[in-house]
């Protein structure tokens, strides 16, 4: 009886192991809606292979604008309200 369950249990054990080895059939059209996203991406498709895309900064206000991003992520000082605006209790 123990010979049996033992047998049993290998069995059980070696079609599942070789159940899950099956080659993976992929479709016809694996991979198109990933292409199509792609190409929905791309509002001019003309301009892709454009190896000078930034022709129109020079590196002096491309430099600026950075800086000036920059400064937006510094920490500002509080001013402090005039008295004036402050009520008297």
């Amino acid at each position: 009886m123990k010979q049996i369950a033992i047998w049993a249990m290998g069995m059980v054990v070696v079609l599942g192991v070789t159940s899950g080895c099956r080659p993976t059939q992929l479709g016809q059209n694996y991979g198109e809606s990933y292409s199509t996203g792609l190409r929905a991406q791309i509002s001019h498709p003309e301009r892709v292979g454009n190896a000078d895309p930034a022709a129109a900064m020079d590196g002096e206000a491309a430099s600026s604008a950075v800086g000036t991003y920059r400064k937006t992520f510094e920490p500002r000082s509080v001013v402090a309200a005039p008295q004036s605006m402050i009520k008297n209790q």
